[in-house]
């Protein structure tokens, strides 16, 4: 698209906002005229499409997320921040609040009002946490500390909540992969990876890919190769469940047994 194409394609667009009677549909143009504007590098006008979606549909959450990081494309952290917190606050789905939460620690992580703005945000999770130890709270606190690299930190907060709360599975898939980063806590994600496997075996495979990455990782081959083949067993007949299977025995030095 050269200027005119873009400028003829954003009149066509607000056309049909103007021209259609139905607000859920003009709100769908809107967004899709929004997106148009993004793709062509105009944030600020693509924000203030936004703005007025919000302004229509103030308790949507999925268009303060949408407005908040188009704010993000544009700049405008600060505001970017206070749409992620109010997508926040909307939402009762955690996998939904967990998303908006990793745009939100974006947004603080570009705050250009304070020098270490996501220092100051989690001093705030902190003092919640401390009032009211719910598991979204947990959470909430482990991914700041993730985000800063404080793995210890993350691993001691979660491992206090699930002395409480041993088979809450979200908390231990982020306990697990955490657990993971930190070397002396290896053979701790191992335990809750397996025990993942029990409570959530719709995600197993998931689970053993992580635990043959892991032993490659700590070079620990034929571990590794102990879980790629748990990957074949799941799946005989699929070829992707050999590629674990195939790195653990060419680790292993092992590479005829590979092929």
């Amino acid at each position: 698209y050269n200027l005119k194409q873009t400028g003829d394609a954003v009149a066509a667009w607000k056309k049909l906002v103007v021209s259609s009677d139905n607000e859920d549909t003009r709100l769908e143009q809107q967004a899709r005229l929004a997106e148009l504007l993004k793709e062509h590098g105009l944030h600020q006008k693509a924000a203030q499409v936004w703005e007025e979606v919000v302004r229509l549909r103030p308790n949507k959450a999925g268009y303060r997320l949408d407005y908040g990081r188009q704010c993000l494309e544009a700049g405008d952290s600060e505001r970017a921040r206070a749409q992620f917190e109010q997508a926040m606050a909307l939402s009762g789905d955690l996998a939904f609040r967990l998303t908006v939460l990793d745009a939100l620690l974006d947004a603080v992580e570009q705050d250009r009002r304070q020098e270490n703005a996501l220092a100051g945000y989690a001093a705030e999770r902190e003092k919640t946490y401390t009032s009211d130890r719910s598991r979204d709270n947990i959470l909430i606190l482990s991914r700041v500390y993730a985000r800063q690299k404080k793995w210890s930190q993350a691993f001691t907060a979660m491992e206090n909540y699930l002395a409480d709360h041993a088979d809450d599975a979200q908390v231990l898939k982020e306990f697990a992969d955490v657990a993971s980063r930190i070397p002396g806590k290896r053979d701790r994600a191992e335990v809750v990876w397996n025990k993942l496997r029990q409570l959530d075996p719709g995600e197993e495979h998931a689970y053993l890919k992580r635990l043959v990455r892991m032993k490659l990782d700590e070079k620990r081959s034929m571990e590794a190769v102990h879980y790629a083949k748990e990957i074949v067993d799941l799946d005989p007949q699929m070829a992707a469940s050999y590629v674990e299977l195939a790195d653990a025995y060419q680790q292993a030095h092992q590479p005829s047994a590979a092929i």
